[in-house]
């Protein structure tokens, strides 16, 4: 293990390292997407329990994450082994996962929903300290690896790649898979085993495929996370681009957890629409995703995460139009636009990370990758437990009744079809507006001269 220097770029990485490096992202992209899309569904539908609570079940894990990840990150950079810094921690989190994550969906038999709000939220911070586990180190891998901007932006894509790839599974399988499986408790059970065998596979091949990679030593340092924190505040790059990102993950988080109530209820069409829809939005990432970088290089990153947030930003606020008669091929579209933008986003503001994080070792003299990565991490998680609790808020102001039958929801009063229009909407077009703000006062400089943002 040798120590990699910020200033002395690396060679480009083999494919083996980027690919490899990409399967943890279909892990980390399927698991950041069925909690977003089926959890709040699955509670209310199948638990019975209470819209609001039920947000108060999926937010509160993410909430003590906010103070786990950087203290993580912290123990993942000062971390001395044979394996390196982040492969012991990486693969404490598979076992974990795979520990828990079987029952998150598959729960006992229980007497009242809130015993199984109870369950659920125990069962679920267990996963989400497992995902950490492994997340928090597999993030900060690139900014140690010492290598160029471009490259990082082609691992990035590789990454990306992957990503929408895992959201284009989880949010078009889930709902065919428990369907497949019978519906109700059963079908939801069996689909998450499956999830759980995919996910650890793409987890193992990122922790043994990246060997060799570059890696960077651990720094001698003495300082507190509390001083670790305070100096992490002056990296105004960072705190710009983790700002933005904050909004577009609660704006995301907000979208997705709206989308099956969205399907039911306002389009009136079944849930196989709402897979439609993932796989709408994430091929048509994939098929874009080298068009953004090349764009990314010649605009430069800033500007094209900025226009990837526009797109975004106008076809959410358009979510608002379509109903019941509204034809196939019009929502197709709607999803298509919603698909180039997310991929633009997605891209950009990781590729930026790294860039970020280096500018923080030219400061400081010290290697904190994954402190960086577990403020994100942390950031990227209250966002997606925030945007899923203010779903929850408006649909109990709206009126949803929740259900314990395996038919699902019941039709419901028009006030929760203003609901689901002002959460998978309003709250998400607004957010990605106000995201801009950060965006454009990101700025970096290297010692050489600016860097391209």
């Amino acid at each position: 293990m040798s120590g990699v220097s910020a200033s002395a770029p690396a060679a480009a990485l083999p494919f083996r390292v980027r690919i490899s490096y990409g399967f943890g992202s279909l892990f980390t992209s399927i698991y950041g997407t069925l909690p977003q899309v089926v959890l709040l569904y699955f509670m209310t539908s199948q638990l019975g329990i209470a819209p609001a609570l039920a947000g108060v079940v999926i937010f509160t894990p993410k909430l003590l994450e906010v103070f786990f990840d950087p203290a993580l990150g912290l123990w993942s950079d000062g971390l001395r082994t044979r394996w390196g810094r982040r492969r012991p921690l990486m693969l404490c989190g598979i076992v974990g996962f795979a520990l828990c994550f079987p029952w998150l969906l598959n729960p006992p038999l229980l007497a009242t929903p809130g015993a199984y709000a109870v369950y659920t939220l125990l069962v679920f911070a267990a996963c989400t300290a497992s995902y950490s586990l492994f997340f928090v180190p597999y993030l900060a891998m690139p900014a140690e690896m010492g290598i160029s901007s471009h490259e990082q932006t082609r691992l990035m894509a590789m990454r990306i790649s992957f990503l929408s790839l895992g959201v284009m599974v989880a949010g078009a399988g889930a709902p065919w898979l428990v369907n497949q499986f019978g519906g109700g408790l059963r079908g939801y059970a069996w689909m998450g085993g499956c999830f759980t065998i995919l996910c650890v596979t793409a987890m193992l091949v990122a922790v043994f495929g990246t060997l060799g990679a570059p890696q960077a030593q651990a720094g001698a340092h003495s300082l507190t996370l509390r001083e670790q924190l305070r100096l992490a505040r002056a990296n105004r790059p960072f705190v710009m681009l983790a700002s933005a990102y904050g909004l577009q993950a609660c704006a995301l988080g907000a979208f997705a957890a709206a989308l099956p109530y969205f399907v039911q209820h306002v389009l009136r069409a079944p849930p196989q629409v709402g897979g439609l829809a993932f796989l709408t939005v994430t091929l048509t990432a994939l098929l874009t995703i080298f068009g953004w970088v090349a764009l990314g290089k010649r605009v430069g990153k800033r500007r094209a995460y900025g226009l990837a947030t526009l797109i975004y930003a106008l076809a959410a606020l358009l979510m608002w139009l379509p109903g019941a008669d509204t034809t196939r091929s019009t929502l197709i579209a709607a999803f298509v636009i919603l698909g180039l933008g997310f991929g633009g986003m997605q891209l950009f503001s990781h590729a930026m990370l790294p860039e970020a994080t280096q500018n923080d070792a030219r400061r400081t003299g010290m290697n904190r990758e994954a402190l960086f990565s577990g403020l994100w991490i942390a950031v990227e998680k209250a966002g997606f437990a925030t945007g899923a609790m203010v779903v929850g808020g408006l649909l109990q102001w709206g009126g949803l009744q929740a259900t314990q039958t395996t038919s699902g929801l019941a039709l419901q009063p028009e006030s929760v079809v203003l609901a689901i229009r002002v959460a998978i909407a309003l709250v998400p077009g607004v957010l990605f507006f106000a995201s801009l703000f950060f965006i454009r006062r990101y700025a970096l400089e290297e010692a050489s001269g600016k860097l391209a943002s």
